[in-house]
């Protein structure tokens, strides 16, 4: 497993695997990091700076993601009155007019099954770059004031959905991305939800619109399954085989350092 995994994603595992061995430990140092969070708007640079003032600092997670995801909205909201700036500029224009913005709301997605199987204090984290969160950081999280909880029910991964379409049900995608998180190319790291579902057998070649030939594929990587002669064939639930076009052969394993019962959330 460990030869078809990029290095992000062995750190992940290890790290991941060791708060599941000691989640006291992992909340303890989960706090310890919490506290050197910190914001400095330095306000007294701006005339060194012609007018620019430098920001640094240190969020907790769930607070830069959904600043990332407001400044990169406002950024492409900008390109187009202002087609000539670019993306930095952009982005920095879009940071300043959150002054004036009240605070969006933040979704909470929790993935629970009827019947966990384990209850070790850690969840998981899916679409992002932190691979695990506490109980109590989870619980913080959920009752922050503003806050939206959804709770869901995990679907069955090993079910066979299909469907005649061409285009993927909404159930299938959302059973690919839990069943493989990540694009599953050889040593692709980049997160399902950001990925096109592609037939393993194409559409056009007879291959249905089954979970089992429905997987998930950057689009560089769909891309070059597409137009080159590399060709990949599902081995299990979250093993793929993928074959070079110098005949290379190169498996594939998502198998995650949980099984299927885990509760996930985003």
């Amino acid at each position: 497993m460990l030869a078809s995994c990029s290095w992000a994603k062995v750190e992940s595992e290890v790290e991941t695997a060791a708060a599941v061995a000691d989640p006291e430990h992992a909340e303890g140092e989960r706090l310890d990091c919490s506290a050197q969070a910190h914001l400095d708007i330095a306000l007294t640079d701006a005339r060194l700076n012609r007018g620019l003032v430098p920001i640094t600092g240190l969020l907790e997670y769930t607070d830069a993601l959904a600043l990332e995801a407001q400044i990169k909205a406002g950024a492409h909201a900008l390109l187009v009155d202002h087609p000539e700036l670019d993306l930095d500029t952009r982005r920095a224009m879009a940071a300043g007019q959150l002054g004036g913005d009240a605070a969006a709301p933040r979704e909470v997605v929790i993935y629970a099954h009827h019947q966990p199987t384990e209850a070790h204090g850690i969840v998981g984290l899916e679409g992002g770059h932190v691979p695990y969160a506490t109980i109590d950081q989870l619980t913080e999280w959920c009752t922050t004031r503003g806050t939206k909880v959804s709770i869901r029910p995990v679907l069955d991964l090993s079910e066979e959905i299909s469907t005649d379409a061409y285009a993927p049900t909404q159930r299938q995608r959302e059973q690919a991305i839990l069943t493989t998180p990540t694009c599953v190319f050889p040593h692709c790291s980049k997160d399902a939800r950001g990925c096109d579902l592609d037939h393993i057998t194409p559409y056009a070649s007879g291959g249905k619109t089954t979970s089992w030939n429905l997987a998930p594929l950057c689009r560089f990587h769909h891309r070059v399954k597409t137009f080159s002669t590399w060709t990949y064939h599902r081995t299990s639930r979250t093993g793929f085989t993928w074959t070079s076009p110098k005949g290379r052969v190169h498996p594939v394993d998502l198998t995650d350092f949980t099984d299927e019962h885990r509760r996930r959330t985003h």
